[in-house]
């Protein structure tokens, strides 16, 4: 907010002029006035004001300055405040504050009979402009200077603003206008100069009063903010999976203004940005590769710029593009495992093999199918085929075999992913120890201690248990290192599940320990056996 030199606000009186009739029939002329007509006050001090009456009319009416009544807003002021100085002229004195944002008149009582108003003058009051502070300068992309300040407190009467320019000698300083609520000023080129010391200062003016900020001396050339770039390509190439290659346009010719760029990117699965080090875009070149992405991936790429001598202030981001990156063969091949439908004779059984999709950052691109081997470990001979689904029904004979499933995606095939389903006559391989499931972060935690022997990982199954409709098997497969996990699913609370946890080994999978658990409940449940079976 502005504040006065003398911490004092003015108020501006526009005159009202008002005929006194009295009780004849016929119009006179004005009996009074007000004086000063015109002044400016200072809120919170002493403003006195003079009621002149006219002596003809005092005269003829047999009035004078005794019979004057003061009011403000029509409320009389009290007569302690008054003064007579002769018989035509009284005056009032008063602490001026917003309540005398009004008119004030003065009256008299006429014939002892009635109050007539006889002039009046309106207050408008207001302070004069405090000194601009914090002025702030920055020149957009060469093509303007604009400057902001802080313009004090509201002067309430309307305040001119000058922004004001002077090169060394310059006697005819350029000027920028602006009112109380812009605060700010622009100067178009080329009414300012690069690479010259300039003058620059705010001047704040209103009737009130005037006031004048510190001046600025500076160079345009340090306070320059750019442009954004203008992203013009970005190219991914069969050769380098993990990288995209970026190339934009400069928003200004950098062979005369040369620029420094930073560079940011993410994933558009996360709002995390990743910038590349300042340091590795510091030539003025205007492309630049990334690298060590992930294959099959979008990504979202911003850049902004400044003048490449360090002063002056970034451009802000440029709009943002997206690209994504080309397929590379999958990392990892499929989690795989196996669900015994039911025995058909001593000699067979009806399996359902089931593989999980692979993630995306896995799959390296998009998965067109999969290649599933199926080989009994005791002969040569061996099945393959093709499938699009995530599950196959086979029949197998009780001897053991070798289930092997890969992803293919449009550069090639997955490392392998092998099961091995012992035969039915092998003898159960250990247990996991220990086993509980307990609801915790509101999800349904599992935990075991592992098997004495060496295992290659863990298959953990669930199910809802229900006496009116079947279990339909979920599952998921944990690392060797794994003694616990939550059950990734739609897992409901009021829920009784049936928990089972396979140890893998070499030979096959071990004897599963069960327990049941629901969501709701926060303490363990005891180890037990329950009657869900292959």
């Amino acid at each position: 907010m502005f504040s006065g030199r003398h911490g004092k606000i003015y108020a501006l009186f526009a005159s009202l002029s008002i005929c006194f009739s009295a009780v004849s029939p016929l119009p006179v002329k004005s009996c009074a006035h007000i004086i000063p007509e015109d002044p400016f006050v200072v809120l919170g001090s002493e403003f006195t004001a003079y009621c002149i009456l006219n002596e003809t009319c005092s005269s003829s009416y047999k009035q004078d300055a005794r019979d004057i009544i003061w009011k403000i807003k029509n409320t009389k002021v009290p007569k302690q405040q008054y003064s007579v100085i002769n018989s035509t002229v009284s005056s009032v004195t008063f602490n001026v504050t917003s309540l005398l944002d009004s008119f004030l008149t003065c009256n008299i009582l006429a014939f002892e009979a009635f109050e007539q108003t006889l002039y009046g003058i309106y207050l408008k009051l207001g302070w004069p402009p405090d000194k601009p502070e914090n002025v702030t300068c920055m020149v957009f992309n060469i093509e303007k200077l604009t400057c902001t300040w802080n313009p004090g407190r509201p002067t309430i009467q309307s305040t001119l603003f000058s922004l004001r320019t002077r090169w060394p000698h310059d006697e005819n300083p350029f000027n920028c206008h602006a009112n109380f609520s812009n605060s700010s000023c622009t100067i178009p080129a080329p009414n300012f100069q690069f690479y010259i010391n300039t003058e620059i200062w705010v001047e704040a003016e209103n009737v009130f009063g005037r006031a004048e900020s510190d001046h600025l001396t500076l160079d345009p050339i340090n306070i320059v903010k750019p442009n954004p770039p203008t992203i013009l390509n970005l190219i991914c190439t069969p050769e380098l999976p993990n990288s995209i290659r970026i190339e934009w346009v400069p928003p200004l010719n950098s062979q005369v203004m040369p620029l420094k760029y930073l560079i940011r990117y993410r994933n558009s699965s996360t709002n995390e940005w990743s910038q590349v080090p300042p340091e590795d875009t510091l030539a003025s070149k205007l492309s630049f590769t990334l690298q060590g992405l992930q294959p099959y991936t979008e990504y979202i790429i911003s850049l902004c710029c400044m003048l490449s001598h360090g002063d002056g202030f970034w451009s802000d981001w440029s709009a943002e593009k997206s690209v994504v990156t080309n397929e590379a063969l999958p990392v990892k091949g499929p989690d795989v495992w196996r669900e015994i439908l039911r025995a058909d004779s001593d000699v067979s059984r009806r399996v359902r093999l089931k593989w999980k999709e692979l993630e995306r950052s896995e799959a390296s691109g998009l998965v067109l199918g999969y290649n599933v081997t199926i080989k009994p470990k005791l002969t040569p001979s061996e099945e393959t085929f093709k499938t699009n689904e995530t599950h196959v029904d086979v029949t197998l004979t009780q001897d053991s075999y070798v289930v092997t499933v890969t992803a293919i995606n449009g550069v090639g095939e997955s490392p392998k992913s092998n099961l091995i389903i012992p035969s039915s006559t092998l003898k159960g391989l250990p247990p996991v120890k220990d086993m509980k499931a307990l609801a915790k972060n509101n999800q349904l935690w599992v935990q075991w201690t592992p098997p004495s022997g060496s295992v290659k990982g863990y298959i953990v199954e669930w199910c809802v248990k229900s006496e009116t409709v079947g279990c339909t098997i979920e599952w998921q497969k944990e690392p060797s290192t794994s003694q616990g996990c939550f059950l990734r699913g739609n897992i409901q609370e009021r829920k009784l599940y049936a928990i089972k946890v396979y140890p893998l080994y070499k030979q096959g999978e071990g004897v599963a320990l069960s327990t049941e658990a629901y969501l709701q409940q926060g303490t363990p449940i005891d180890d037990r056996t329950s009657d869900w079976r292959d």
